[in-house]
């Protein structure tokens, strides 16, 4: 994000998922300057942009599959 828009990341809002728990995220967050914030356990509602942008692109993935009767093993594939 840094190389395209040229700002620095101050801030990080992350849900408790392990990729963000690990020491390491930590640590290069520390290293950089960057404050994160998380949020609460099971509340979605509180990183709302990322959670609607998430839910349109599941509802349109899942429309696809269904119109063109593809099999749900290829979600992955229509996410992509």
């Amino acid at each position: 994000m840094e190389k395209e828009v040229e700002a620095f990341i101050k801030c990080l809002r992350t849900d408790r998922g392990g990729e963000f728990n690990l020491l390491d995220f930590k640590l290069f967050c520390e290293a950089n300057g960057i404050e994160r914030q998380l949020t609460t356990l099971y509340t979605p509602h509180r990183n709302g942009v990322a959670e609607h942008k998430n839910r349109i692109v599941m509802n349109m993935v899942h429309c696809l599959l269904f119109a063109k009767h593809v099999p749900k093993t290829f979600w992955t594939e229509a996410v992509n």
